[in-house]
C-alpha cells in the first residue's frame, strides 16, 4: 500500500478506507514523508468532518471532545516530521477553530508550538471580500492567549499548561506590544492573579480602540468592581447600552440585577432580571441559579405586579469621562515576568 492509493481513495471520498489503508501501512512506512502527508490528510478529513459538525450545532461540546481527542492524539504521534508542512498547519487550524471547546486544546497545542507553520500560513492573507486577514500562525497563538487567560481562573496555579501558555502570551506581547486582543488576555490574566492595576493598564487602550463594543466595558467593570463600585456600575450599564445582540451582555445583565437590589434600586433591578430571562426563554436556554433567585424575590414579583420596571440611567459621558481619566494614568503597557517555565514540559497525551 502507497500513499498514491491512499490519497486516490480520499479523491472517492472514502475517508474511511482511507485512513483504515493509512493505519495499516504506518509501520512500515513511518520514514516516508509522502505516506505521513497521505496519513496526515486521512485524519484531516476525519477531523474535518466532527468540527464542521460541531458548527452546524450537531454535536454538543462534550461529543465534540470525546470524537476529536483520539484523532487529534492520533495526529500527534505521527506528525512530528510533517512540521512546516500544509498538512500540519491545516490540523491547527482546525484545533484552533474548535479551541474554546475542546478540552484538551492546551496540551494539543503545547505539543504542536507555535513556530512549526508553513512559510505560507506565517504570513496574513487577503480573503475573498477584499480584507486582509491575520496569519494562521498568529490566530493560533490567540487562541492559546484567550484560552489560558480563560481556563486560568480555574486551574491549579502550578498546572505546567497554564505557566506554558502565559510564557507564549509574553513572548507574542514582545512581538506586538500594542496588540488589542494580546492586551486583553493579560488583562484578564492580571485580573486572576488579583493585580487590578496592571489590569486596568492592560484594558484601558483596549477599550478606547473597542469603545463602541460591549464586551470591553463589561471587562473594565469587572475589573474595578472591587475598587471603584460606581465606575463599575456605568461601565456595565455603558455596556448594555452598546450591545447589538443581547447574548453580549447577558451575564452583565444578570449582575447589574443583583448590585441595583442591593442598593435597593429594585424597579431598574427588575427591568435587568426580566430582559435576561426574556433572552433565555427565547433561545431556550437554561436559567442559571442566580437569576432564578432574582425572579422569586419579592421586588421582583411586586415590580412586575406593578408593571413599574425602570430602565438603567444614561451613563455614556461618565463612562468617556472615566476611560478619559484612565487614559491618561495607563501611559504604558506593563508586562510581568513568568519565571520557571519549562516550555519543553508539553501535555503527558501529546509528549510520547
Amino acid at each position: 500500500m502507497s500513499s498514491k492509493q491512499i490519497f486516490a481513495l480520499r479523491k472517492q471520498k472514502l475517508f474511511a478506507e482511507a485512513l483504515e489503508m493509512a493505519r495499516a501501512g504506518y509501520s512500515n512506512n513511518a520514514a516516508d514523508v509522502w505516506f505521513l502527508r497521505a496519513y496526515a490528510w486521512s485524519l484531516y478529513d476525519h477531523v474535518k468532518n466532527i468540527v464542521d459538525s460541531f458548527e452546524a450545532k450537531q454535536l454538543s461540546p462534550l461529543a465534540l471532545s470525546s470524537k476529536l481527542t483520539p484523532h487529534m492524539r492520533e495526529f500527534a504521534a505521527i506528525a512530528d516530521p510533517l512540521r512546516k508542512d500544509s498538512a500540519f498547519s491545516q490540523m491547527l487550524r482546525l484545533a484552533g477553530k474548535v479551541a474554546k471547546e475542546w478540552d484538551e486544546f492546551l496540551g494539543f497545542a503545547q505539543w504542536a508550538g507555535v513556530d512549526d507553520f508553513s512559510d505560507e500560513d506565517k504570513a496574513p492573507f487577503i480573503n475573498d471580500q477584499g480584507k486582509t486577514v491575520d496569519s494562521l500562525q498568529k490566530r493560533f497563538t490567540r487562541a492559546i492567549c484567550r484560552e489560558v487567560a480563560t481556563r486560568a481562573a480555574d486551574a491549579q496555579s502550578d498546572n505546567p499548561l497554564i505557566y506554558w501558555g502565559k510564557n507564549i502570551l509574553q513572548q507574542a506581547l514582545k512581538v506586538e506590544p500594542n496588540d488589542q486582543w494580546l492586551n486583553y488576555y493579560q488583562s484578564k490574566l492580571y485580573l486572576v492573579q488579583g493585580e487590578a492595576a496592571l489590569a486596568i493598564k492592560c484594558l484601558v487602550p483596549v477599550v478606547r480602540r473597542q469603545s463602541r463594543a460591549a464586551w470591553s466595558w463589561a471587562k473594565l467593570g469587572e475589573i474595578l468592581e472591587g475598587t471603584r463600585s460606581e465606575d463599575a456600575f456605568n461601565c456595565y450599564a455603558y455596556a448594555t447600552f452598546l450591545a447589538r445582540e443581547e447574548q453580549e451582555v447577558a451575564k452583565v445583565r444578570i449582575h447589574l440585577a443583583q448590585r441595583l437590589s442591593i442598593a435597593g434600586r429594585f424597579d431598574e433591578a427588575a427591568q435587568q432580571a426580566s430582559l435576561a430571562l426574556k433572552y433565555r426563554e427565547q433561545n431556550n436556554f437554561k436559567v442559571p441559579q442566580e437569576l432564578s433567585q432574582l425572579l422569586a424575590s419579592d421586588w421582583y414579583r411586586q415590580a412586575m405586579a406593578n408593571n413599574s420596571l425602570q430602565p438603567l440611567p444614561k451613563v455614556e459621558a461618565q463612562a468617556k469621562a472615566l476611560l478619559k481619566e484612565l487614559d491618561q494614568k495607563s501611559l504604558t503597557y506593563i508586562r510581568g515576568v513568568i519565571d520557571h517555565i519549562n516550555s519543553e514540559k508539553a501535555a503527558q497525551l501529546y509528549c510520547n
